[in-house]
């Protein structure tokens, strides 16, 4: 008599798995399979909807796994954009220091340069004061020179007088 294994059926658990591969039915002229435990054959068209179903389900599989490469990727793109950005930020934070060290020792030159300034406007007012002083002292020698010259000329009309009285 001939013998065949055991076709494929559903089978719930790992051990009746493995007992139902190692079975033999035998077959006797005319006769149906007899399955074994009371398992009944699979419907064709039941095998073909869950192998369709299957299919699909790795088709959405292998979709979601592209996805999550795609993400993966753009997610590394963006960690390498953020740390090109970290390293423009410490860049600019760099010079935004010298600028303020710079803007400090400007500030620092401002308040010499006004401390000078100051100083400046004080030499000046100085100088000035000084200058009102000597010109009201040249005012003054002005009106004793015109004075001088008022007794000299008077002197020589005096002196002029009492020769022509001579």
């Amino acid at each position: 008599m001939p013998r065949s294994t055991f076709p494929s059926v559903y089978i719930a658990s790992p051990a009746a798995a493995a007992a139902a591969a190692s079975y033999q039915v035998p077959l006797a002229a005319g006769m149906p399979y007899q399955y074994p435990y009371g398992l009944v054959p699979p419907n064709q068209a039941e095998i073909d909807e869950k192998n369709t179903e299957i299919d699909g389900k790795n088709k959405e599989i292998e979709s979601l796994m592209e996805a999550i490469a795609y993400c993966q990727a753009e997610t590394d793109k963006k960690v390498i954009e953020i740390h090109n950005n970290s390293k423009e930020i410490e860049s600019l934070k760099e010079v935004i220091a010298s600028c303020q060290a710079e803007t400090k020792k400007n500030d620092f030159q401002i308040d010499n340069n006004d401390k000078d300034i100051e100083l400046l406007k004080e030499v000046i007012a100085s100088y000035q004061a000084e200058t009102k002083k000597r010109d009201i002292q040249i005012h003054n020698k002005n009106k004793e020179i015109d004075s001088l010259k008022e007794a000299i000329t008077s002197c020589q009309a005096e002196t002029e007088k009492k020769d022509i009285e001579r």
